[in-house]
């Protein structure tokens, strides 16, 4: 069996300059094994200068999409940074 949170694509569409100021770097797509696509992850920078995603959500903070618990958020995060940082996307 395939490992269904195998990443096979990642689309990153820039953050438009006028919000980059709020910490907002980007708008990702995600796909995972092919059969999966998560619209609208966010990659922002912290105050503190990290990059961290932000998964996407209903006005009113209600999850739509999001890591089943903090050990699977960690390292599916810490996946999709690493590819965005190996492809030169992220710095």
């Amino acid at each position: 069996m395939s490992d269904v949170l195998a990443i096979t694509r990642v689309e990153v569409t820039p953050a438009p300059t006028g919000l980059r100021s709020t910490g907002l770097l980007a708008f990702l797509l995600v796909e995972f094994a092919g059969t999966l696509v998560v619209d609208g992850i966010q990659a922002r920078r912290t105050r503190a200068g990290r990059v961290v995603l932000a998964w996407p959500e209903r006005r009113g903070g209600r999850r739509v999409v999001s890591p089943a618990g903090r050990e699977a958020r960690e390292g599916l995060d810490a996946r999709i940074l690493e590819l965005l940082r190996q492809r030169g996307d992220l710095s």
